[in-house]
């Protein structure tokens, strides 16, 4: 993934003229986290819904999806300073919602351990 990007919105591609005025954004920031997540899951839903159980992809996509929800709803209540966690708060409803996805179904932890030992053929001790 590179380290910057052009932020461009959302109605499409700016002209050449504003695109020269524009700040590059560091890989870091919550959007560039999800759009390097999304050709992961792109591909495992594109593989399962073609009848194709790639499992590897499967455990990938979940464990990317899961620590980046989590990363970015965090991010998100960090922007938002105290407003942040306020009940019934867009980036707090978010956040409340995202945290359960780490733990649900086993956590990250165990899902990637069981893809990892998926690819290699060596079960975790």
């Amino acid at each position: 993934m590179p380290k910057e990007f052009l932020l461009i919105p959302p109605g499409g591609a700016l002209p050449a003229r504003a695109q020269a005025g524009l700040r590059r954004a560091p890989a870091t920031c919550p959007s560039a986290r999800r759009r390097s997540a999304s050709p992961r899951l792109r591909q495992a839903a594109w593989r399962f819904g073609e009848g194709r159980l790639d499992m590897a992809a499967i455990y990938g996509a979940r464990v990317t999806a899961c620590e980046t929800a989590a990363t970015v709803t965090q991010d998100m209540v960090y922007l938002h300073d105290a407003n942040g966690i306020m009940r019934e708060y867009v980036p707090e409803k978010l956040w409340r919602d995202a945290q359960p996805l780490q733990m649900a179904d086993g956590s990250t932890d165990i899902v990637s351990m069981q893809g990892a030992s998926y690819l290699t053929g060596v079960m975790p001790r």
